[in-house]
């Protein structure tokens, strides 16, 4: 409790005054960084696996030659847990935000995951074409926007694909 309790405290303290990123080994040989602007690198921080039973799933019952999707990848986590259990096959990550894309590459430099991880910036949707994507400061609450948006808002046109037409 108490190293759990150190890790927050210091994790809220960088956040606020010194602001640099941590690495966090999430697996045996899988590593996450995690920058103080990213709520889910936040979360990797504060438990290791956040989303504990999928992760583990994937590194569990993945395969070598096995071909995963990984759709709103954003820093990429589950697709570097994937990589590294997918060899031989192929990670597909979908992430339209720019700031988790940058994130998400550095998980996939830090971790030597080019060749096995194919990331696009398009949207998956029902239709294609350009759809407005709304780019908040947070990047894991950007969306797909489909109503009027605000003056605090940032949107911009991301080219949107049918998953059945990748596949």
């Amino acid at each position: 409790k108490l190293n759990a309790l150190v890790r927050i405290l210091w994790w809220k303290f960088n956040q606020i005054f010194i602001k640099t990123p941590a690495v966090v080994e999430i697996f045996p040989n899988v590593k996450c960084v995690c920058y103080p602007s990213s709520s889910f690198g936040s979360l990797v921080i504060y438990s290791k696996l956040p989303e504990y039973e999928e992760m583990n799933f994937i590194y569990n019952n993945l395969d070598k030659n096995d071909t995963f999707l990984d759709i709103g990848a954003s820093i990429g986590a589950m697709s570097i847990i994937a990589a590294s259990k997918v060899s031989k096959g192929k990670v597909y990550a979908f992430e339209p935000s720019p700031k988790a894309l940058e994130y998400f590459y550095e998980n996939i430099s830090i971790n030597n995951m080019h060749s096995r991880i194919d990331v696009s910036d398009r949207v998956v949707d029902q239709n294609r074409g350009m759809v407005s994507f709304t780019d908040l400061n947070v990047s894991e609450i950007n969306h797909i926007q489909y109503t009027n948006f605000t003056k605090t808002e940032k949107t911009f046109g991301r080219e949107s694909i049918i998953l059945d037409d990748f596949l």
